[in-house]
């Protein structure tokens, strides 16, 4: 049986594979998801865990523990929240103002805050923001900041 294209069970596959550990079922993964109430995405895609969340080996920083509003989760499709946090810890800022680009490099080198905008395709803007000492990253539209 081929498992359905779905950004957030990858998320879990990858997470269990760097745990040692099997992934979910794929129907189980849905039906987990169902009963979950927290927006905090790694709580979601496997059971607590001290380690990070690594979206990509080029990061330049640890995004920590991903949450995500409940009105961001509502507005942004999965696979675009997946492809901003890959931006978003290779320091791509998205739609940042230039001056706000410069701080978060300043930012990267002593542990600051990080802030990124993007847009989904169908044109609403969202955040991801990681707080300073890179314990969070949260991915918000602008009304819940």
């Amino acid at each position: 049986m081929t498992t359905p294209v779905d950004a957030l069970y990858h998320i879990h596959e990858y997470q269990a594979t760097c745990r040692g550990l099997n992934p979910l079922p794929y129907i189980d993964f849905c039906e987990h998801l169902r009963h979950q109430n927290e927006t905090d995405i790694t709580q979601l895609l496997l059971p607590a865990s001290k380690a990070n969340a690594r979206v990509k080996s080029a990061s330049k920083f640890a995004l920590g523990r991903l949450c995500i509003t409940q009105a961001a989760a509502d507005a942004v499709p999965p696979d675009e929240i997946i492809r901003a946090l890959v931006r978003h810890a290779s320091g791509d800022w998205g739609l940042l103002e230039p001056s706000d680009c410069g701080e978060n490099e300043r930012a990267l080198a002593r542990g600051g805050r990080l802030v990124s905008v993007y847009c989904t395709q169908s044109g609403s803007r969202f955040y991801v923001i990681t707080d300073a000492g890179w314990d969070c990253t949260t991915v918000l539209l602008p009304r819940d900041y």
